[in-house]
């Protein structure tokens, strides 16, 4: 008796292995688009590169590259109208929360 397994591979790439087993390897997934953002998940994923308006950060984790564009926006009014962080308009250093002085805001980094 054959069994047949279905794989996507539109999401993996698949490598065979000497043993006859399967290898999957999500796909590594290139936005270009701040509107693609909303379409995917990205716990537990690992950041390889960052580039914001063709600069490219040496930075790969959250919080560091948060801080950065926080310092492009440059204003912490834009940044609580377009943001559904949770963002205080005082200094709250409590909670998870840490205080940005240049931009008047407390943020909450969020962890699932």
């Amino acid at each position: 008796m054959s069994t047949t397994i279905i794989i996507d591979n539109i999401d993996y790439d698949i490598y065979p292995q000497e043993n006859c087993e399967l290898l999957l390897r999500l796909k590594m997934i290139q936005i270009n688009n701040l509107y693609k953002l909303a379409q995917y998940d990205f716990c537990n994923s690992n950041i390889i590169i960052c580039k914001i308006n063709n600069d490219i950060l040496n930075k790969n984790k959250y919080k560091p590259i948060l801080n950065d564009i926080y310092k492009i926006i440059n204003s912490g009014t834009k940044i609580i109208k377009n943001t559904t962080l949770n963002i205080k308009t005082i200094e709250y250093n409590h909670r998870g929360f840490y205080y940005l002085e240049e931009l008047g805001i407390s943020e909450r980094i969020y962890h699932r």
